[in-house]
């Protein structure tokens, strides 16, 4: 992302062209800047919390990044390998949301309660969904690892 950024930004061509093959790295290139604006968008909250000496919820807030981090890393190995990995209660937009909106009303009413009790639902719901992923890889890796087996007998 970066050396795209920079060769947009010496102006020295008109047009940028991105080829990549249809693997892990071109989905993580498509990706890479939702993980990144999930990544600083957390990593503000915990710096904010920090600072407020709320370490409790700065490490409830580090787990969640951490978890996210692992969930987003495990569905797009899950794609380069060919798995099909939608599964698990906590997909990226609900993440998102149930982040986002409890801080929001926490900067409205001050009442932590708010935010700490949906960082409680998400920790619990990201270890699911993390769980479930690894569940469905395996299986599917087993299931190709199985039919590329029977395809050479």
């Amino acid at each position: 992302m970066e050396r795209l950024y920079e060769l947009h930004s010496s102006g020295r061509y008109d047009l940028i062209v991105v080829d990549t093959p249809p693997t892990r790295n071109a989905i993580d290139f498509l990706e890479a800047p939702d993980r990144m604006a999930d990544f600083f968008f957390s990593l503000g909250t915990l710096y904010w919390f920090a600072s407020q000496e709320t370490y409790d919820v700065a490490f409830m807030v580090a787990g969640y990044m951490m978890l996210s981090s692992l969930i987003s890393y495990v569905k797009a190995r899950a794609e380069g390998l060919g798995v099909a990995c939608n599964v698990g209660l906590l997909a990226r937009p609900l993440r998102l949301l149930l982040f986002a909106l409890p801080l929001f009303i926490f900067g409205l009413t001050e009442n932590i309660w708010v935010f700490r009790g949906a960082l409680y639902l998400l920790l619990v719901l990201g270890v699911e969904t993390l769980a479930h992923r690894m569940i469905v890889i395996y299986k599917g890796a087993a299931e190709k690892d199985a039919s590329a087996a029977a395809d050479e007998a």
